[in-house]
């Protein structure tokens, strides 16, 4: 993988859904903070589960 910044544009591995695309907001440790356009929720999510950048 790829080292992820802040501002990226990722998509998640299966089973997670890998057709949308999320934005880097926040990395602490092991666990990233995603965001998705449209949604007022972020996503908090294991960084293994990251398929990659866009």
């Amino acid at each position: 993988m790829e080292n992820i910044k802040i501002g990226d544009t990722v998509t998640l591995q299966s089973p997670f859904d890998s057709k949308r695309q999320y934005t880097v907001l926040e990395i602490n440790g092991n666990y990233v903070t995603l965001h998705l356009a449209g949604q007022r929720k972020n996503l908090v999510i294991y960084i293994k589960c990251i398929k990659g950048k866009q």
